[in-house]
This record gives structure tokens, C-alpha cells and sequence, in this order.
């Protein structure tokens, strides 16, 4: 999905808890497309995802990162103050018409482990 976006989760858990877990995945995520989320689970993820950007700018690697897919993507130089309040202006209108636009609960699994099978 190059220049269109991507969502992405990774879960890491017991193989034995493996299809416990993909079941949940997936009925959390069909649940986001079929009732929204709310403006708090958009302040606490905003809130972790500023986190993450702010600690990660803090080693090289994770600003160049950064930087680097600003400049791929947008031709332009964004700031660490600038990639924040990118995070902050996201609505729960925009997050919530995403989920169903890119039906984010229609997925692809990679499984990696000992079990034969998991879904």
C-alpha cells in the first residue's frame, strides 16, 4: 500500500493463547468498524503514540527514521514539535471514517511459532 497507507498490528503471545488472541484481534477490530472509537481511546493512543515519537527522536536512528520518510513522502522537513502536533490533530471523525473506508477488519495474518495452524 505505498503511498496509501497501512495499518499494521503486531502480537506477540504463548502459542497456546495463539488462537484465543487472533479471535480477539479480530472481533476488537470489527467492533472499531461497526461502533467507532471514542475521543478518550483517541487521547490515550495519541498520548502513547506521542511518547513513542518523542523517545524515539532521541536516538539517531529514530529521528533519521523519521526524517527520512518525511522527506520520501512529503518533500519536506517536519520537526519533532511538528510530528506532534500532526498526532494531536487527528480526529475521532477522521479515525473512525478510516476504519470503515479501509474496512480494517478484513485482514491478512502472518504467523510465526510452532503451531501448524492458528486461524
Amino acid at each position: 500500500l505505498d503511498g496509501a497507507g497501512m495499518f499494521m498490528s503486531y502480537i506477540c503471545c504463548d502459542p497456546q493463547q495463539a488462537k484465543r488472541v487472533v479471535e480477539v484481534a479480530h472481533t476488537e477490530l470489527a467492533k472499531i468498524v461497526r461502533e467507532g472509537i471514542t475521543a478518550d481511546e483517541l487521547s490515550r493512543s495519541a498520548n502513547k503514540t506521542a511518547s513513542a515519537v518523542t523517545l524515539g527522536s532521541e536516538v539517531p536512528m529514530g529521528r533519521f527514521g523519521s526524517l527520512g520518510m518525511n522527506w520520501l513522502y512529503r518533500r519536506e522537513y517536519r520537526s519533532l514539535a511538528e510530528d506532534l502536533a500532526a498526532i494531536r490533530t487527528v480526529s475521532v471523525e477522521q479515525v473512525n471514517r478510516l476504519a470503515r473506508e479501509l474496512a480494517i477488519d478484513r485482514t491478512t495474518a502472518v504467523a510465526l511459532g510452532p503451531l501448524e495452524k492458528v486461524v
